[in-house]
């Protein structure tokens, strides 16, 4: 089977990233929880979702799923050069080797990112690995839209910004409700951002009432003053739901 040369650096990047092991910033407490972020252009998005969907109906899939307990969601981005988004998330790193030796083994992956390569443009494509540092509210379910701030935290300063949102973010707690948010960081692909904060909700409404109220209030102009010389906001994002692949199939 003959396989580009964008097409190995897919595959390598998304091997590396199942490999890698736990990793502490700046001596603040984290859920030590690991997944990864997978950037696409998307070109073909019919062509796109079928090559997700082919993937997922496999044996070899439903096997690395089942073993590894990997969960697969696939989001829309606007605000960004890249229109796609596939998260994998794992529960511990024994799940993340078995993952990594399943998911390399399957014919189906490599047809996979064969034709992803026609249906995006493969010199868009990155990726990311992030980890919790502070998460509030998870949802039972998945959450329909995302904001996503990306940041630059100074080296050395994450405890101080962390321990400032969360300030921020107590003030804010009754109007934020059940929406999910919190920060992660990115210890690996931090090219692009060392953190990113986040704020989740089902509909586009609510999740921008509590964004605006946030920014909108009191207590953000003392968090600014506060982190103003230490952190550097790079873009801003709207995620969207698209479709679930879960570990655990019907």
């Amino acid at each position: 089977m003959m396989i580009s040369k964008n097409i190995f650096k897919i595959c390598f990047c998304v091997l590396l990233m199942l490999s890698f092991v736990n990793v502490k910033a700046d001596g603040h407490a984290a859920s030590l929880d690991f997944s990864e972020f997978h950037y696409f252009n998307v070109t073909n998005p019919l062509g796109f979702v079928s090559a997700l969907d082919k993937h997922y109906a496999s044996d070899c899939a439903a096997e690395w799923q089942a073993k590894s307990g990997a969960n697969v969601t696939l989001w829309q981005i606007s605000g960004s050069d890249v229109t796609h988004m596939i998260y994998v998330g794992y529960t511990n790193y024994e799940k993340m080797e078995i993952g990594r030796d399943l998911f390399s083994s399957c014919l189906e992956t490599a047809e996979m990112l064969t034709t992803m390569n026609t249906v995006t443009n493969p010199d868009d494509y990155h990726n990311v690995i992030f980890e919790g540092v502070i998460s509030h509210n998870p949802p039972k379910g998945i959450h329909k839209f995302y904001a996503k701030f990306d940041i630059n935290i100074d080296s050395g300063m994450e405890s101080r910004y962390a321990e400032a949102w969360s300030d921020l973010m107590e003030g804010q707690a009754e109007q934020l409700g059940d929406s999910h948010y919190g920060i992660n960081r990115v210890p690996f692909g931090n090219g692009f951002s060392t953190h990113y904060v986040y704020f989740g909700g089902n509909s586009l409404p609510g999740l921008m009432s509590n964004v605006k109220s946030t920014l909108g209030s009191k207590k953000y102009l003392e968090f600014v003053e506060e982190v103003g010389s230490i952190r550097e906001l790079i873009n801003t994002t709207l995620v969207q739901f698209v479709k679930a692949f879960p570990a655990r199939r019907k």
